[in-house]
């Protein structure tokens, strides 16, 4: 069920494009003025552009001219791209192992986990075992449901984490550079 609202989510943002709305808001934020309901008002006139139709200068200041306002679209877009690589982050991968159906589940991809990721396979590379010092680790899916790893199951689950918070990374790169790309799916396959 997450996973369908987190497309639900991507297919939504990713037909987003700043309003005039958004680009007041942009405004107001980065210029760390605090507003609130009914202190401007957008609209569309007949045959025109979205604009300010209205604007609280006693509580706001000077109105941002258009150009000030455009040049807030990127900030909109920085702030989009930023939402849905969390969301993603948040809403962790599904692995399903060929396998041992029992490691199937929806991992969490916070920096907590991420970090312990790192520190069990550093662990199996270097001692042979995992930081319990034994060849076997329970670890919990996003649920709290518990699985079973071996080391080498471990790896691999590792490996899957890995490549695919790279691929999150790299596609939020490739965005931020102002270049079209699809988010990486949110499932991995394992042995």
């Amino acid at each position: 069920m997450k996973n369908i609202f987190m497309l639900l989510l991507l297919v939504v943002s990713s037909a987003f494009a700043a309003t005039e709305n958004d680009l007041v808001q942009a405004y107001l934020a980065s210029s760390k003025i605090a507003w609130s309901s009914g202190d401007w008002h957008t609209c569309q006139p007949q045959g025109q552009a979205d604009q300010v139709c209205s604007w609280n200068t006693a509580k706001l200041g000077a109105q941002p001219t258009q150009t000030q306002l455009n040049a807030m679209a990127t900030y909109v877009t920085n702030q989009q791209q930023a939402a849905q690589y969390n969301g993603l982050l948040t809403a962790g991968v599904t692995i399903t192992s060929t396998a041992t159906a029992a490691l199937n589940g929806t991992y969490a991809l916070d920096s907590q986990t991420q970090c312990a990721v790192n520190s069990e396979v550093l662990s199996i590379t270097v001692n042979g075992v995992f930081t319990n010092g034994q060849t076997t680790k329970p670890w919990p899916d996003a649920s709290g449901a518990v699985h079973a790893f071996t080391t080498t199951q471990f790896k691999a689950f590792a490996t899957a984490v890995s490549n695919y918070v790279d691929g999150l990374v790299t596609a939020r790169a490739t965005l931020l550079a102002g270049q079209s790309v699809a988010w990486p799916v949110s499932t991995a396959t394992i042995p």
